[in-house]
């Protein structure tokens, strides 16, 4: 496993940036980290970590997280379950599919890196709340967090195709939409020419890609039954259908200044 810094994403890169990330990259091994943190609290709700100016939403989960963890005393059991269930199985594939994104491996690894990054993020969530409350393991339930993870990131990189693009960074989208190469051109060119590309510019000039990125999006929204979780989903899916969020939205203003 090399030392250099290694880029880390969305659910996985708040929880990680706890765990001895530095400027989105982590550094060397799992087995450092585990050496550098001691406690939970430490890892998840570090007082560095409160005063970032920099806090984004996934932080927010972490935060509370670490909020109710102090509260409750758990700390042994959660520290076991991400450190051994969450990190110690999936981390290191992560880590490589990262790379491969990096260097241009396409769909299968960009579906894998957001498999373990927001599916098994939100599994974890789910694990955390679960131990926090003394509750027995029910699969239904987990899997239902977990396709809430991918769900919402599919949503998410529609809505951030632009800044992952300019930025270089991974985006179900764009995967996808490699594997119609005229797409995937006409799609970067709109972006290099600062065009704002919405839902519907998706479905007009790339149909193909739309329509399978439809299809994706649905195979998970399916599985996730619980009302309270199908909520963000449909709210941020009708939010992607409106022209305001594309031309109004303060999140989007980077995009619109292109």
């Amino acid at each position: 496993m090399s030392g250099r810094a290694v880029p880390v994403v969305g659910s996985a890169a708040a929880l990680l940036d706890q765990f001895g990330v530095v400027d989105g990259g982590v550094l060397g091994g799992r087995a450092r980290l585990v050496q550098e943190v001691q406690h939970v609290e430490q890892a998840v709700c570090g007082a560095h970590a409160l005063s970032r100016p920099n806090w984004t939403a996934n932080d927010e989960v972490w935060r509370t997280i670490g909020a109710y963890l102090r509260a409750t005393g758990r700390d042994d059991a959660v520290r076991q379950y991400i450190w051994q269930d969450f990190l110690g199985s999936g981390f290191d594939r992560y880590r490589t599919d990262v790379e491969a994104v990096e260097r241009g491996a396409g769909l299968p690894a960009t579906v894998r890196v957001v498999e373990f990054d927001s599916g098994e993020s939100l599994r974890t969530a789910y694990h955390l709340i679960r131990i926090f409350n003394g509750h027995p393991y029910h699969e239904g339930c987990a899997e239902q967090f977990r396709r809430l993870g991918l769900a919402g990131k599919y949503l998410d990189d529609m809505a951030d195709y632009t800044a992952d693009v300019t930025s270089g960074s991974p985006n179900l989208l764009d995967a996808v939409a490699g594997l119609w190469p005229d797409e995937l051109a006409a799609a970067r060119s709109a972006v290099a020419g600062g065009k704002v590309v919405t839902a519907q510019w998706w479905r007009e000039r790339c149909p193909q890609t739309y329509e399978r990125y439809l299809r994706e999006i649905a195979e998970h929204y399916d599985h996730v039954r619980a009302p309270a979780l199908r909520l963000p989903l449909d709210i941020y899916s009708a939010l992607l259908r409106t022209r305001r969020f594309w031309t109004v939205s303060t999140v989007r203003a980077s995009q619109r200044a292109g």
